[in-house]
């Protein structure tokens, strides 16, 4: 009993921290396209901005990727 206690209260850290990383990601993403609208960053650091902005997306798809082969596995058993 003590062995499965353990495996929840880690599966609920790890869901959280996952969550809030998801969150951070989401926000990152929102303040980049920002910053990119607004018009006022020149050539050079606009395309600085755009490729931070397509590594935080590629680490969004991940979390999201991971989210959803767990609900797949969840289904199946």
């Amino acid at each position: 009993m003590k062995i499965r206690e353990y495996s929840m209260r880690f599966g609920a850290f790890k869901k959280r921290k996952m969550a809030e990383e998801q969150e951070e990601i989401e926000r990152s993403i929102s303040a980049l396209e920002k910053h990119i609208n607004d018009g006022q960053a020149e050539d050079s650091e606009k395309e600085r901005i755009w490729t931070k902005l397509q590594a935080r997306k590629r680490e969004l798809e991940k979390i999201i990727e991971h989210q959803t082969k767990g609900a797949i596995l969840r289904t199946n058993i």
